[in-house]
């Protein structure tokens, strides 16, 4: 961390904009309003290719590998020890928590590890799961730090940008507010929070201005402890906002929020603004929040699997709570005796994502991807719940102990979703279940299939079952709902 060869930073070709130019007013979907969406939130910035461009077109190819990273003002490549960058890091995360210093903002145009929520960006959204991920960097972080005893020599625009943090944080303290212990969270986003907040975040928008095209290459050292003080204070804000997500919870279809299990995913309604007299490039004006309201989401199992690594590993109490918890809510389909990829999302908008235009059960809606199922396995596992594990494992949690004629295909084939019983809300008169091989109400098993050919089969049995239209053909003459057998590559069904 301290001694190894030290590294270069990466040039991005791309830059994540400002709040003032990514926060635009646009039409809600009815047509009859208007709501504030983070649109637009990365570009490929044309003055930083053209400065790397400068390199690339040299007549000296050493100088090539160059162009790929962050230079000082004199052109040297600057580089960091490994600890100095992983400071970096969590102090970029750590200011990048929402306005109720829940998640982690998304906003550089990427919803996370769910890419089908793709629309919870232009939510103003945030994840929890990076939450927890920033928890366990900041803490290891400090712990190095306060090990070995070491200084950190950092660039002086992270230093400049600490301090700008600490001296928000000084604000927001000196206000007294307390939402520590049992208290009734208000989900309007109080002021003394958003000042905060607008605070990191124009200190964020400026340390990026700063190093846009290179540092200075100056340096500023900490002091060991000095910047143990400085990392033990961020951890607890971020401990407060972990603790306040569990009590803003989750909201959903027979959701009422008190399940106790980790939310995943937080958005943010603007609730007043002024438009900054700027417009994008649809004519859509650009504006400034100043004031915000907290959204809440069904359940997803990736919150809890992040919480679960903060947990002790020798708290077995701890780990088996949050198993049990799961296990009631639900995230938990008692029929495959597996864990769904989220609850149900019926009633949610379809702002969130394309994930809506999924029917329950399927892909991100509802359905057992076994990557994330195996994932909260993987938890029992490091939390030491051998027999829990076991029980699962057995029951069915993992494919080699499903029965194969549940699945009805090879169990030993690699599989990345499974319906689940939510599947059984599609009727036959809103989408044919003969259409798609689908298990019949009742049926003993549910049916599980490569993506490629769910997307096949899809295609054909819509347009089998819908008027013909533009770019939308009639399948042959005969279809009975299948895939024609020389376009199924599925070799173990029948």
């Amino acid at each position: 961390m301290f001694d190894s060869p030290p590294l270069p930073y990466f040039y991005a070709p791309a830059t994540c904009q400002p709040r003032s130019l990514k926060y635009v007013a646009t039409p809600t979907m009815d047509g009859d309003g208007t709501h504030i969406q983070q649109l637009g939130a990365m570009i490929w910035d044309a003055e930083k290719t053209t400065k790397q461009n400068e390199l690339l077109n040299t007549d000296q190819p050493w100088l090539l590998p160059d162009a790929n990273f962050q230079r000082t003002e004199d052109g040297t490549v600057f580089k960091s020890a490994p600890i100095s960058k992983l400071l970096l890091l969590a102090v970029q995360k750590f200011s990048m928590r929402d306005p109720y210093g829940m998640g982690v903002e998304y906003e550089g145009g990427k919803p996370g590890w769910n890419d089908a929520m793709n629309g919870l960006v232009g939510m103003l959204g945030s994840g929890m799961p990076e939450a927890y991920e920033l928890q366990l960097l900041l803490r290891y972080v400090e712990r190095t730090v306060e090990k070995y005893g070491r200084d950190v020599e950092v660039p002086e625009e992270l230093k400049n940008m600490v301090d700008k943090i600490m001296d928000a944080l000084d604000v927001f303290e000196g206000t007294g507010f307390d939402d520590e212990g049992d208290v009734s969270i208000d989900l309007a986003v109080p002021d003394a929070h958003y000042k905060y907040w607008d605070s990191v975040a124009t200190a964020r928008e400026e340390y990026r201005e700063d190093v846009k095209f290179t540092f200075t290459g100056t340096t500023y050292t900490f002091q060991s402890s000095d910047l143990t003080s400085i990392l033990k204070r961020f951890i607890y804000h971020t401990d407060l906002g972990l603790d306040r997500a569990m009590k803003v919870s989750s909201l959903g279809d027979s959701d009422d929020g008190s399940s106790n299990v980790a939310p995943s995913y937080f958005s943010y309604e603007v609730t007043d603004y002024a438009e900054t007299g700027n417009v994008d490039a649809n004519g859509h004006p650009y504006v400034q929040a100043l004031g915000f309201k907290v959204g809440v989401f069904p359940l997803f199992l990736e919150g809890p699997v992040r919480m679960m690594k903060t947990l002790p590993v020798d708290g077995k109490d701890e780990q088996m709570s949050v198993y049990s918890n799961v296990k009631s809510s639900g995230l938990y389909d008692s029929g495959l005796n597996a864990f769904t990829v989220s609850a149900s999302l019926v009633g949610q908008s379809i702002d969130m994502g394309r994930m809506m235009a999924f029917s329950p059960g399927w892909l991100e809606n509802q359905s057992i991807w076994t990557h994330m199922s195996y994932k909260f396995y993987l938890q029992l596992l490091r939390g030491k719940l051998y027999d829990v594990f076991f029980e699962e494992l057995m029951g069915g949690g993992m494919l080699p102990f499903q029965v194969s004629e549940q699945l009805e295909r090879s169990d030993s084939k690699s599989e990345p979703m499974l319906y689940s019983a939510a599947a059984s809300a599609i009727t036959n008169s809103t989408f044919p279940r003969s259409a798609l091989n689908l298990p019949l109400p009742g049926s003993p098993g549910l049916r599980s299939f490569p993506n490629g050919v769910f997307l096949l089969r899809s295609l054909l049995s819509l347009s089998r079952f819908q008027p013909a239209r533009a770019g939308f053909p009639r399948p042959p003459v005969g279809f009975n709902g299948r895939v024609p057998k020389h376009l199924d590559f599925d070799v173990h069904r029948p």
